[in-house]
């Protein structure tokens, strides 16, 4: 069995989130991290980060990260989802390298509000405000690791795009690190 992992800066240690997008109360933070220095902030309103990648047909999906909750008790579900599209070519939002080193420095994508191509499938997880543990103190803190299984990429897979969202705003901020999208050849 060969697998690959398929994100990147999945533990933000760049201090930026290129190549991930953000939106709404999201921020790279280096105050509290699961791992590392650095680390995703989600809150203290809603907002999410996300980001696309290329994926194969007929492949085993696992998503892999760590979650916790800064200052005071989460209020907000942690909510993941894994999109499988059939479109191989990728829209503005996946070109941020290229446009990148066209500007001659920092570029961070707008994200496109309806990706291209259909959406194949959908994997989605909620973690319960209940179970995020409350973290602090130095780095790297006490967060809750998730090792999903993702299931199988339906047979005309071109691309993925992974998302993790605070839907409630409120409450503690919630950090999120160390995210790996695993793909993995089926025997």
């Amino acid at each position: 069995m060969v697998f690959k992992l398929r994100t990147r800066n999945a533990e933000f240690e760049t201090g930026t989130f290129i190549p991930w997008v953000a939106s709404g109360d999201a921020t790279v933070s280096d105050d509290v991290a699961c791992s590392g220095f650095w680390t995703a902030r989600l809150g203290p309103g809603t907002g999410y980060i996300q980001q696309d990648g290329v994926a194969y047909p007929n492949r085993s999906f696992e998503i892999e990260f760590r979650v916790g909750a800064v200052g005071g008790l989460a209020t907000s579900p942690l909510v993941v989802t894994l999109d499988f599209y059939d479109e191989p070519t990728f829209g503005q939002f996946f070109q941020w390298e290229q446009q990148r080193e066209r500007s001659g420095g920092a570029y961070l994508p707008l994200p496109e509000p309806q990706p291209k191509g259909r959406l194949l499938r959908r994997f989605s997880f909620t973690v319960p405000a209940a179970d995020i543990p409350t973290v602090g103190g130095a780095t790297p803190v006490g967060c809750l690791k998730f090792d999903l299984d993702a299931g199988l990429s339906p047979n005309n897979t071109r691309r993925f795009r992974l998302t993790f969202s605070k839907p409630v705003a409120g409450g503690a901020d919630l950090i999120v690190d160390a995210i790996h999208v695993i793909e993995r050849t089926v025997p």
